[in-house]
């Protein structure tokens, strides 16, 4: 494992003078006489491990563990504010950027032609009801946080992360920003949007979607897998038709921010083994049937379903930053305490990610288990936090020190499981084979 990469992150990450003249900026602090805004930003990460609780005590707590101090509620609490949020945003959003490192070389040559795997979803998180006039939850009189986010699978990161009341839709707090041409975005049922799926396809990007129930296409063409395929042109992809284990049609689905006018997307169904709470198959089928614009003559219906079951990463990634970074132990009535909380998990996730990647390059994608390196990442920080704050030039030593525990601990005990990315690439590739043997 490269830890002279991980050494590099967290030294530009938590650097003493960049972070002080940030939070300056933005005015994180009035002043520092009692408590350094740097040794703040590395009590709030250090907490996340070492605290029971989430809560400024507990944030104070680890501030004296770190620094030897003590200091006066007030004096600490302080440092709560708005400019601490935007700080630790602005950290975060420094872990997820590129580094050009990219793990597409480790992906199959068929899934190389593809820029990016970009998956989108959301998680919520309850809060204290007295702030549901503010982040109003899904029932009345309850509060929730929502927070959207767009995992790149290239990078191993969230590269893009919203967050807004838990009552507000997932489409709403989708910000599209610059389409990746060459991309692919999956998007579950919160996303479905005929015109969202149009400005993909005018952006020269891919798109693979669940088609909701109720909608019905009208068939333009048909490839394979509907019976009487004939007469069943230009009538409704609906239960008056029959169908054969796998379809392909091309159909036309209406555009709402044009009225009366359709566009047209490639439609398939696959009948997907239904599995048990361990992954095994119950001996059923259920029919699923996706919308996209993946070209046909290089990617199958099959190949289209193993690549809808990679949206299981940024589910994933949220269950490992609530249960293991503590990302839904949110308590204080106060939003900037609330934001600053998420993003110093976020920020921990981040870095977990940035080892799970390193690691990934050394064995290959879906040998390595996130969890683990999460939980190894957790158990140094006291011992980094501490380095950092009081001998910053020992940094890379100690990460040597704990490479081998990453090695070690990060090996994934199943990555054969269905769900793993390994078997995804290996349905593509099987696939990929038998398309290039057909033609």
């Amino acid at each position: 494992m490269a830890t002279s990469t991980l050494g590099s992150v967290f030294e530009s990450i938590f650097d003493r003078v960049e972070v002080t003249a940030r939070a300056r900026a933005l005015k994180a602090f009035e002043r520092q006489r009692d408590v350094c805004s740097y040794d703040f930003v590395l009590a709030l990460i250090r907490s996340i491990s070492s605290e029971p609780e989430r809560s400024m005590a507990a944030v104070r707590r680890a501030w004296e563990a770190l620094t030897g101090q003590t200091v006066a509620s007030a004096s600490f609490d302080a440092h709560f504010n708005p400019g601490m949020v935007r700080l630790m945003w602005e950290l975060f959003e420094k872990v997820t950027q590129p580094v050009g490192r990219s793990l597409r070389r480790r992906w199959p040559r068929e899934l190389q032609r593809l820029r990016d795997v970009l998956i989108c979803d959301g998680t919520r998180m309850a809060l204290d009801k007295a702030l549901s006039h503010v982040f109003a939850g899904t029932s009345e009189g309850q509060a929730g946080l929502k927070l959207l986010g767009v995992l790149s699978l290239d990078e191993g990161q969230l590269t893009d992360v919203r967050a807004g009341a838990a009552v507000h839709h997932d489409r709403k707090l989708l910000r599209l920003g610059e389409l990746v041409a060459g991309a692919l975005y999956l998007l579950d049922l919160g996303f479905y949007d005929h015109s969202l799926f149009a400005q993909y396809d005018d952006a020269d990007a891919f798109f693979v979607s669940r088609l909701k129930s109720h909608v019905v296409p009208v068939i333009e063409t048909i490839a394979h897998g509907v019976i009487g395929a004939r007469q069943a042109v230009g009538k409704r992809l609906d239960d008056a038709q029959r169908y054969r284990s796998i379809v392909d049609v091309d159909a036309r689905l209406s555009a709402p921010d044009q009225p009366g006018r359709t566009r047209t997307f490639r439609i398939v169904k696959v009948a997907v083994p239904c599995t048990d709470g361990h992954d095994h198959w119950t001996g059923e089928h259920v029919d699923c049937w996706y919308v996209t614009n993946l070209p046909r003559d290089e990617w199958t219906p099959r190949m289209i379903a193993a690549l809808y079951r990679l949206r299981w990463a940024i589910e994933q990634a949220w269950r490992q930053a609530k249960s293991l970074a503590r990302l839904d132990h949110l308590r204080s009535e106060k939003p900037a305490v609330l934001f600053i909380f998420v993003a110093a998990s976020l920020l921990v996730w981040a870095l977990g990610m940035i080892a799970v990647r390193e690691l990934e390059r050394e064995r290959g994608v879906g040998q390595v288990s996130h969890e683990r390196v999460l939980r190894v990442l957790l158990a140094i920080i006291p011992d980094v936090t501490r380095t950092l704050a009081r001998e910053p030039e020992r940094l890379h030593a100690e990460l040597r020190r704990v490479a081998g525990m990453f090695r070690r601990e990060g090996k994934h005990p199943n990555p054969g499981q269905p769900r793993r990315l390994s078997t995804v690439f290996e349905t593509v590739q099987n696939e990929a084979q038998r398309l290039a043997e057909a033609a």
